[in-house]
């Protein structure tokens, strides 16, 4: 299952993930291993790949560099446009299976002010970190194993015999997160949502090595491993 969380602030987009994945075989079922689930489309845009996207049994992931290499980036390519070529290629070998991922990025190459996020769901492109009328939209997204995420940021009741207890969600002002807070943030989600499977001994959801990238307009697109790297 797998989740990955992002985080929009005013300086940056923070993208972290776990790098557990299923792997579909047909006489066993499934086994887990840890992939790599972060890729770079050349020097403006990252693919972050969720889901149960199977190829042979194989998850994505096993496939993405070739994929990702039949796709055109030149200068003019907007965030949009990559999401939609990889949406393409993807349908072209796997039609029926379950396709949710992010491609973020820069729309141009001399203003790289603004990041974009395009969320691939199925057979829409959604950008994400924009509102309609085009400003910029500080908030948290998740893809994946978001239960726990979900109950913890947002508002929900609790029934106990005839009471009903209103819990609040967390009042979080992202506009005035750091980058390193936004990192922070992200991995904490994660680790909490790994934690959980591990003190309630259900079978892990959540694992290996959290993988983050900060795209940011001073330092362009960083990928790293383990935590509080960037």
């Amino acid at each position: 299952m797998g989740l990955t969380v992002s985080i929009f602030i005013p300086d940056a987009i923070v993208i972290s993930t776990d790098s557990l994945s299923d792997i579909r075989h047909q006489d066993d079922g499934f086994y887990q291993r840890g992939i790599d689930k972060i890729f770079p489309i050349g020097n403006r845009f990252v693919l972050v790949w969720e889901g149960n996207a199977f190829i042979d049994g194989l998850p994505f992931s096993y496939f993405a560099r070739p994929i990702l290499n039949s796709i055109s980036i030149e200068s003019h390519k907007t965030v949009e446009d990559i999401a939609g070529q990889v949406l393409e290629r993807l349908r072209e070998i796997m039609p029926n299976e379950d396709l949710m991922g992010y491609v973020a990025g820069y729309d141009n190459v001399e203003n790289r002010k603004t990041p974009i996020v395009a969320l691939i769901h199925n057979q829409q492109i959604s950008i994400i970190n924009k509102s309609q009328s085009g400003e910029p939209v500080f908030n948290y997204h998740c893809i994946g194993r978001t239960h726990w995420v979900n109950k913890l940021l947002l508002p929900s009741k609790l029934i106990l015999g005839d009471d009903i207890i209103e819990a609040q969600s967390f009042d979080i002002d992202f506009s005035k997160y750091s980058t390193l807070m936004a990192v922070e943030f992200a991995q904490f989600l994660l680790t909490m949502s790994q934690k959980q499977d591990e003190f309630s001994q259900l079978k892990p959801m959540i694992g290996g090595p959290l993988q983050t990238v900060v795209i940011s307009p001073f330092d362009g697109i960083r990928i790293s491993d383990g935590l509080h790297n960037p």
